[in-house]
């Protein structure tokens, strides 16, 4: 079992990374086309 949560925990991770990086770059660019999709 501790391997699922380590995975799901690494893979949440991941995501807000990813979503992180998606925000900092849409601020920075002001127009950004981002489908929630894209990013999960």
């Amino acid at each position: 079992m501790v391997k699922n949560t380590n995975a799901t925990l690494e893979d949440r991770e991941a995501k807000l990374h990813t979503l992180r990086n998606k925000l900092e770059q849409g601020e920075q660019s002001a127009i950004a086309n981002y489908s929630y999709e894209s990013l999960i």
